[in-house]
């Protein structure tokens, strides 16, 4: 199952293009270069953040939830090569569609109601067996080995990476990490407050990265140092075209989720 899982880029529109092919409307991501209330506040609705850090290995000494909070979708990570996509759909799914101008689409929506109530071992090997999330997953193949691979064991002075998805949830806030044995209760907090609370949580993961590891991560395919980067999915309502190097490429106007790259 999880050999035919690829590696993806960390990118933004590839992360927006995916997004697209599981069939949700209305959520796009975006790009950031600073952590900080002034932008984050002009960026609103958020609907999660998504933390990209480079992987060690140590005792995590916080406690994790035994079970998930009722209602809500976490997986643990069972599919090698995975942990982009699972954490994109720990926040796609989280997604209050009744409030939020989000349409997950038919697949999600059953994918959603199927899993729900299930042990996270489980809803992960269902993730796996989803012919959708895989086939969406592997379009956007990347060349060369990226994220943690469970069957070889990174050494010591490998660069390795791993996604992780910050949201709220009735209330509170969490951390959702599928190589962890459930969620990680952060704290309280509001729709309105919640990207607020998550800044200090994020910064002290950057500040205890910058201790550990004294070079950055540098993209080979885009030559550029991945340096304290956000980027946020965001509700979208209006669309523009913008014009890249590749082509033409579908931007929000306005509204987003986020993503942060060490």
């Amino acid at each position: 199952m999880s050999s035919n899982w690829t590696t993806i880029e960390s990118d933004p529109g590839v992360f927006t293009e995916l997004i697209e092919k599981f069939g949700v409307k209305g959520v796009q991501v975006e790009e950031l270069w600073a952590l900080d209330h002034e932008t984050l506040s002009e960026l609103k609705p958020i609907y999660g953040l998504i933390f990209l850090f480079k992987w060690m290995s140590e005792k995590d000494e916080r406690p994790i939830l035994e079970q998930a909070p009722e209602g809500m979708f976490y997986a643990q990570q069972i599919v090698t090569n995975a942990c982009a996509t699972q954490a994109i759909l720990s926040i796609l799914m989280n997604i209050d569609t009744n409030e939020a101008k989000v349409e997950l689409g038919d697949e999600l929506t059953q994918f959603k109601s199927f899993s729900l109530g299930l042990p996270s071992d489980v809803i992960g090997e269902s993730i796996g067996s989803s012919e959708l999330i895989k086939q969406a997953h592997n379009a956007f193949a990347r060349p060369e080995p990226f994220i943690i691979e469970e069957s070889k064991k990174p050494k010591k002075d490998d660069d390795v990476f791993h996604f992780i998805a910050y949201l709220p949830f009735k209330g509170n806030l969490y951390e959702l990490d599928g190589l962890k044995g459930g969620p990680i209760l952060l704290g309280e907090c509001s729709n309105e407050n919640w990207v607020e609370k998550i800044i200090p949580e994020i910064q002290n993961r950057i500040q205890k990265n910058n201790n550990s590891n004294k070079n950055w991560y540098v993209s080979k395919q885009k030559n550029q140092t991945h340096s304290k980067r956000l980027v946020l999915f965001k509700q979208t309502s209006k669309w523009k075209k913008k014009n890249t190097t590749n082509g033409s490429k579908k931007m929000p106007e306005e509204d987003t989720i986020m993503f942060l790259s060490l």
